[in-house]
């Protein structure tokens, strides 16, 4: 004989088969839509486009002294106009 306790797991057990068999026919009944995916992409030459950032440093290149370099045991500096 079962105690109530191997009952009751086995209960469980059929449960969590039904709920599984209940999602796995939802979801092959899904794969049978034809659904389709709207991909829009912008022309980067159009007119409108905004701004992207460059990939160069040479616009950031402000004017200043390079620096000393430190010796053994100091910290080198650096002074920018």
């Amino acid at each position: 004989m079962l105690t109530g306790r191997d009952r009751l797991l086995a209960a469980l057990f059929a449960l969590q088969l039904l709920a599984a068999t209940a999602f796995g026919l939802v979801l092959v009944n899904g794969l049978g839509e034809e659904t389709s995916t709207v991909v829009t992409a912008q022309d980067p030459l159009a007119v409108g486009a905004e701004a992207v950032p460059s990939a160069s440093a040479a616009g950031a290149v402000t004017s200043g002294s390079a620096g000393t370099a430190g010796t053994a045991g100091t910290a080198g500096t650096t002074s920018t106009t």
